[in-house]
């Protein structure tokens, strides 16, 4: 009876598929995108989390016959599941937010494993996914150019919504020509930028239309030119960078002609940028600020604190390391001058290192290494098929692979591994790549 009932919801779901599916994303990335402004959405973490795990069971119903299918037949799956759950027993056990009762964290970053092992079984969901980023991307594009272009609405009105502990952090980061629009900080701000410049940098292949073309260059741009305005280097820079390499690896058997057409691109790119400061002057806080810190050779001293603090830390437990979430409850007792009150080591390779030990160092740079490979390698070999350069698959591992580049350089500098702001919108596009690499029957 209970199984006939399940039956009918599953197949239910599946035949609902688009409407359940941007349900569930609206969900999960209603949140995310708007972290801001929870106290105002959810009345409390309770609240929240029900949201996702109805998001969840929703995700889980729709791709459930998927994942039934593929658990026989995809070489790899069961392999990819032992991944999957090692992962999961890293962040789980001796956890530091569980120890001291912060149960959002842990929740958020285990959600996202059971993520990209749903969301690896299918890719009916990536148009879904792309679309609500976009819709949660110009959300923050037209916040952060208002903020900019009516700064006493911002200072006045929009400002003081925000806990007041963060107002003069806000104030000083605005005055500073950085624009934290309608987050309480610069950079989270710059990651939800940077998230839908990534994922949307690669979908102007799919469209025939060339007044759809326009369209999409025309966002990327106002997009770029929001990230711009945050002020934030490594997310200016890095995501440049990642895309350039990816660029790179598409066309390495036509290097001459790439090499031109970049030249091309390089000139009016920084044409644009210099024209545009005339009327915008924020638009060259990255670089001022890159400038300034190299000419004063302090470009990352105020860093140096936190990663000393992960090496000594290392150092007490270098086999298990300190456990997952440990470091910024250390920090938070050991560091006399704090930034702030909790901070992460904005170097996950240190903090991965200083929380989980060489066990779990060895397992997280090689799933790293692993998919940096494996991803260049797939694709280069779909670039090379004929009469196929912009299918859907070579479109959706340069997405990834994009992704995963920004992800392992910003992680030198930052904290996507514990930013859910980007290692869930990561986890999307990982699992999208695992769809494809598990159905070749690939091992791992």
């Amino acid at each position: 009876m209970i199984k006939d009932k399940l039956k009918k919801c599953f197949d239910f779901c599946e035949k609902k598929y688009n409407i359940m599916m941007y349900l569930s994303f609206f969900i999960i990335f209603m949140y995310i995108y708007n972290i801001g402004f929870k106290e105002y959405i959810y009345r409390n973490q309770l609240v929240i989390i029900f949201n996702f795990i109805a998001a969840g069971i929703l995700l889980l119903c729709c791709n459930f016959n998927y994942i039934k299918n593929n658990w026989k037949r995809r070489n790899g799956q069961k392999q990819f599941l032992i991944f999957i759950i090692i992962a999961f027993l890293f962040v789980l056990l001796r956890n530091g937010d569980i120890a001291n009762h912060h149960y959002g964290a842990p929740f958020y970053t285990l959600y996202s494993l059971f993520l990209i092992f749903t969301l690896s079984n299918s890719n009916k969901w990536y148009n879904i996914f792309k679309n609500v980023i976009l819709i949660f991307t110009f959300e923050h594009i037209f916040a952060t150019v208002f903020c900019y272009c009516f700064p006493k609405v911002y200072l006045n009105n929009i400002l003081p919504l925000f806990p007041k502990d963060a107002h003069l952090m806000l104030i000083g980061q605005f005055n500073a020509g950085e624009i934290a629009g309608i987050t309480q900080h610069y950079s989270t701000n710059a990651l939800y930028l940077v998230i839908g410049f990534i994922v949307n940098i690669f979908n102007f292949e799919f469209d025939k239309k060339d007044s759809k073309k326009i369209i999409h260059y025309i966002f990327l741009a106002i997009n770029f030119f929001a990230l711009l305005l945050t002020g934030k280097r490594v997310q200016v820079f890095f995501s440049l960078i990642a895309i350039l390499i990816v660029i790179i690896i598409r066309n390495l058997n036509n290097l001459k002609k790439f090499l031109k057409k970049f030249l091309i691109v390089c000139t009016a790119l920084g044409v644009s940028i210099v024209v545009c400061s005339l009327i915008v002057p924020s638009v060259l806080t990255p670089f001022k600020r890159t400038i300034d810190g190299l000419s004063k050779g302090d470009l990352f001293d105020s860093r140096k604190p936190l990663y000393n603090l992960a090496i000594n830390e290392f150092e007490s437990k270098p086999i298990f390391g300190q456990g997952w979430g440990n470091y910024k409850y250390i920090y938070s007792e050991k560091v006399q001058i704090k930034e702030m009150d909790l901070m992460d080591t904005h170097n996950i390779y240190l903090q991965v290192l200083c929380e989980l030990g060489i066990i779990g160092f060895i397992f997280f740079i090689y799933v790293f290494i692993f998919l940096l490979i494996s991803s260049i390698k797939d694709l280069i070999n779909e670039n090379q098929k004929l009469g196929k350069k912009h299918n859907k698959n070579l479109t959706i591992i340069s997405t990834f692979l994009t992704m995963h580049i920004y992800f392992l350089m910003e992680g030198f500098f930052g904290n996507p591994l514990y930013d859910v702001m980007i290692y869930m919108p990561y986890a999307c596009l990982l699992a999208n790549y695992m769809q494809i690499r598990l159905g070749k029957g690939s091992e791992l």
